[in-house]
């Protein structure tokens, strides 16, 4: 179950940065993490329900 409160975590903190960011370009870091995140959202509740 920590698995997913890291990537929770992680996620959130990717879309804050991605949404505050007062610059023009996007934060490529912060899509990545939020990216790898979500993936291991999908991923622990694959293996929670088989």
């Amino acid at each position: 179950m920590h698995g997913i409160g890291f990537a929770v975590v992680a996620v959130v903190c990717g879309l804050v940065s991605i949404f505050t960011a007062t610059e023009y370009r996007t934060d490529w870091t912060a899509v990545v993490g939020a990216t790898a995140g979500a993936g291991q959202i999908v991923l622990s509740i694959v293996l929670l329900l088989v």
